[in-house]
């Protein structure tokens, strides 16, 4: 049986999808009702709100932590980092991120990004997860010792992630030329 565990910013995914949904149907609305004395047509609404709705799946949607049998991935905005649970040696919770500590260093999980408002609570929700993910880590003891070595990468996109926008910007053509 294979174990994965997700954690992540639910006010910040919330927000990002909400951002995206409004960017989306702002470039549908230009594309639909275009000002045809434009000279750039529907390619001003696609390069104001395309960006944004990247931006914000970037920043806000795609960063989280997940931790799986073999070892733990921080998906952070640019960069994702593969840290195998042998050198992990504690996780940290207390500031506004949740960290994944190893002899190294310290790696930040900017997905797990709490309110400043939280952070006057006597328990937050990362909190909750540093206990959490302690308590797999001591439980995971008996594992076959992996290869303690920490991976980072630079993250490119997958084609999963270009299949909404490429079915929005087909609908804005199509808006844009009927």
């Amino acid at each position: 049986m294979s174990m994965k565990r997700v954690w992540y910013s639910k006010t910040n995914r919330v927000s990002g999808y909400l951002i995206v949904v409004f960017s989306w149907t702002m470039y549908l609305v230009f594309a639909a009702f275009p000002d045809k004395r434009d000279p750039a047509g529907i390619l001003l609404p696609f390069e104001i709100f395309f960006p944004i709705a990247f931006l914000s799946w970037l920043f806000f949607i795609r960063p989280e932590l997940v931790a799986t049998e073999r070892l733990i991935i921080i998906r952070n905005p640019l960069v994702q980092t593969k840290i195998p649970w042998a050198a992990v040696l504690r996780f940290d919770s207390r500031g506004k991120y949740l960290e994944v500590v190893t002899a190294d260093r310290p790696y930040v999980a900017y997905g797990t990004e709490i309110a400043n408002i939280s952070l006057l609570r006597k328990q937050t929700a990362n909190d909750r997860s540093a206990s959490e993910l302690n308590g797999l880590r001591e439980a995971g003891r008996e594992r076959e010792p992996d290869e303690a070595r920490v991976e980072r990468g630079l993250f490119v996109p997958g084609p999963r992630v270009l299949i909404g926008p490429a079915v929005v910007l087909a609908a804005g053509f199509l808006f844009y030329y009927t």
